[in-house]
């Protein structure tokens, strides 16, 4: 492996870890917690600590965590590299399925002692439907739902391969076609319809960024036309006809009517605002509002790795007057955005505080 390679994959990997510190501290916080956090302002301009944050299975497993402490994220992404280095890049659903079983049943061989029930609780999902991927019943864990309900479960496709599979695209340098059908397979063990898409066109993302493409605006049309499967209407991007669905919600948002509105915004600040409002209706764990701002972002950008993974960390929900009302999942959001920047730009690219 070349220097500049080995420098685009450590990017990648660290990158989505320093986007998940940057995002951890505020996602989900009202305006009262960014004022007392980020010393009066309700913008996220660097790196900071866990004030006043909990120990919980899906967040930082300390009480107040210092700056550049991972969340569930990291510890996914994590998981899926162990995943491919014990199998030597031979990686597929079945094991990872394994691997996530293996974490769950040897928790006192993978994790402190003092860290054992938090991770009992982070790795319950992920081992209940990898047992279920992989037709093994646990009724102490499904708790009488049979296997074809915890395979298909009920509700909205959520952003589990996205924070889980960050580093998929590595697999294959400079092949998105190759790197989506990967993540697209490997997404099958949590992933919910559209969410699949969103997964793969991620490590397709990551894979174009991997080669000698230095435009970014090039590099993101590759990924998004990497199509192998030849999806019609693809949620993620395409456009879908209008029509009203629930109250405020008169559209559904796309990835290009997010990339209209980076062309015509004048600076960070009414870009944020102006997505705010074009996400209102979605989920705060809708796959598009993961992937989709974090491609904006770069997009806007022009892929600078500091701006673009502050400005993802700022996605918030707003009033009609603009004022925040409450982050949005911008842990997640931030993380694939550092995960891209990292693998255009390096590990090098990013300043050496934060890595």
């Amino acid at each position: 492996m070349t220097e500049k390679l080995l420098d685009k994959v450590l990017g990648c990997i660290i990158g989505a870890a320093i986007g998940d510190a940057v995002g951890g501290p505020v996602e989900f916080k009202s305006p009262e917690f960014a004022l007392s956090l980020l010393d009066g302002k309700e913008w996220v301009e660097d790196m900071v600590p866990y004030k006043g944050c909990r120990a919980h299975p899906l967040g930082v497993w300390v009480d107040d965590a210092p700056s550049g402490t991972g969340t569930d994220d990291t510890r996914l992404n994590h998981i899926f590299i162990e995943c491919v280095i014990k199998n030597k890049g031979h990686v597929n659903p079945y094991l990872l399925a394994l691997e996530y079983i293996y974490q769950y049943q040897n928790l006192e061989k993978v994790y402190p002692e003092k860290y054992w029930n938090l991770a009992e609780s982070f790795l319950r999902n992920p081992y209940m439907r990898s047992c279920a991927f992989l037709g093994i019943n646990d009724p102490k864990i499904y708790r009488g739902l049979p296997l074809y309900v915890v395979r298909n479960p009920p509700g909205f496709p959520s952003l589990i391969g996205l924070i889980s599979l960050q580093s998929a695209g590595l697999l294959y340098p400079n092949d998105p076609e190759k790197a989506y059908k990967k993540a697209y397979e490997l997404s099958l063990i949590m992933d919910i319809g559209f969410a699949h898409d969103a997964t793969a066109l991620l490590a397709a993302t990551v894979s174009a960024a991997m080669g000698e493409i230095k435009d970014v605006d090039k590099l993101i049309e590759t990924a998004i036309k990497t199509n192998p499967f030849g999806f019609k209407n693809r949620r993620i991007i395409g456009s879908l006809p209008e029509y009203d669905f629930i109250g405020a919600c008169h559209r559904i948002p796309t990835l290009l009517k997010f990339f209209e509105i980076a062309d015509n915004s004048r600076n960070e600040r009414e870009l944020m605002l102006r997505l705010a409002r074009e996400c209102e209706c979605l989920h705060p764990f809708d796959p598009l509002d993961c992937v989709g701002i974090a491609l904006t972002v770069i997009r806007y950008h022009k892929g600078d790795p500091v701006r673009s993974i502050l400005t993802a960390a700022n996605h918030r929900r707003v009033d009609e007057n603009g004022r925040l009302i409450r982050f949005r999942d911008v842990d997640c959001i931030a993380g694939v955005a550092g995960a891209i920047v990292g693998a255009i730009n390096g590990l090098s690219s990013f300043p050496k505080e934060w890595v």
